[in-house]
């Protein structure tokens, strides 16, 4: 077997036989660890069929009950109710509502963009590979971006048509896409999930413009979390990851592209969950589907400690761009 990020021939069992607890998914699963770079890489030889690994909601969130409101109505019906109490003023004041509700979204948007910011005159094609329900989308597009969508569920996709998402159905390799037409792309928690990432780069550096820039998210294979909950650690989910990478791994990764690093952190921004998942399985339980708020508690206490000491975090943040 040979590093999918340095090429190096030395790997070694890390993990061995492990289950899905989280999911489900059928038979066990081998991790092998790069002796050089820490990369981790899936060896799904007794598990199931790829198609087999991924619950039906896997890439999507729960498609709310269309008989209740969402939390944006109940705000406004809310406030509106407190404030007009009936009276001729009510078209005014809904009105405001929704104008103050779309500032609250605009600002909460821009809390999320991982660092991509407003568009400009010159910057405002983005391209989310790996887009979920479009919720992202949806939040770039609040901010000005020209937002387009690839993604592998169906679901998914009729999820973000029903949006009047512009979504694309497929692998990205398979879609045809112009080529140096996206000003930013967005590759959030995705290339963990592919087999070739080296190829899957390539593909999606030929799509950026010349001064456009890649952003990508991945679990970090070597931060503080991985060493203490081991093969309960979340950043592995059994079965789907394929390869997760450390720091140094998706370096070397990137250093065999035409892309160079512009920006590469360790961060923290979904530790707490991190942690809250790790406690839970120690305990034999399904963050997914238990809650605790005591673990909460704790969890979040954790991910400030590893904060303070300045321990590294469980997502890998990059920003590319061409060389």
């Amino acid at each position: 077997m040979k590093c999918v990020a340095c090429s190096t021939n030395d790997l070694n069992l890390k993990y061995e036989s492990v289950i899905d607890e989280f999911f489900g998914a059928s038979g066990k699963y081998d991790f092998w660890e790069c002796a050089a770079c820490h990369t981790l890489q899936l060896d799904a030889s007794n598990g199931a069929f790829p198609e087999e690994r991924y619950p039906p909601a896997y890439s999507y969130r729960k498609i709310r009950d269309k008989n209740k409101s969402d939390y944006r109505s109940k705000i406004k019906d809310t406030l509106l109710l407190s404030l007009s109490q009936g009276d001729k003023k009510r078209g005014t004041l809904e009105r405001v509502v929704n104008y103050l509700i779309s500032k609250i979204r605009k600002l909460i948007a821009g809390a999320r963009t991982l660092g991509v910011g407003k568009p400009t005159a010159i910057r405002k094609k983005l391209l989310d590979v790996g887009c979920g329900d479009g919720a992202y989308l949806e939040e770039m597009r609040l901010l000005g971006w020209e937002v387009q969508g690839v993604e592998t569920s169906r679901t998914a996709v009729e999820i973000c048509l029903e949006k009047n998402l512009p979504v694309n159905f497929g692998r990205i390799e398979d879609l045809g896409l112009k080529p140096e037409s996206y000003d930013v792309i967005t590759v959030r928690h995705v290339i963990e999930h592919i087999e070739n990432p080296l190829e899957f780069l390539c593909n999606i550096s030929g799509l950026i413009s010349k001064h456009g820039r890649i952003l990508i998210t991945t679990p970090n294979a070597t931060s503080a979390n991985s060493v203490k909950y081991k093969q309960d650690w979340l950043g592995l989910d059994v079965s789907r990851h394929e390869n997760i990478f450390s720091l140094y791994g998706i370096k070397k990764l990137i250093e065999q592209t035409d892309l160079e690093i512009e920006v590469i952190k360790a961060s923290h921004r979904i530790s707490r969950f991190v942690n809250y998942a790790g406690i839970m399985r120690i305990n034999g339980r399904n963050p997914y589907i238990n809650s605790d708020f005591a673990v909460k508690i704790e969890s979040y206490i954790r991910s400030i400690y590893n904060r303070i000491r300045n321990a590294d975090g469980d997502e890998i943040f990059l920003i590319l761009k061409r060389k």
